[in-house]
């Protein structure tokens, strides 16, 4: 199972995030989880305040600061399995 983390608040950007990993989620065959992680201070601990949204896969920053395409997010999906 893939994990991903779209880290940023509920902002514009933040949840295009979120619906876009959730698009190429559901026409994925893994099985993915996926976390809006929202909270402010989490938000500064992962050291992203200034370029949200950032998108984790599995614990690993894979993108920052800009929506992800739909191939980006497919790839990241297709990279562990």
């Amino acid at each position: 199972m893939r994990i991903i983390e779209i880290i940023g608040p509920e902002c514009p950007r933040s949840l295009r995030s979120v619906a876009e990993v959730r698009k190429a989620a559901d026409g994925s065959q893994v099985e993915v989880e996926i976390r809006h992680v929202t909270d402010p201070d989490e938000i500064v601990a992962r050291g992203v305040l200034f370029a949200i949204p950032a998108i984790a896969v599995d614990g690993v920053l894979v993108s920052k600061g800009r929506v992800p395409s739909r191939k980006d997010i497919e790839r990241w999906l297709e990279a562990g399995s």
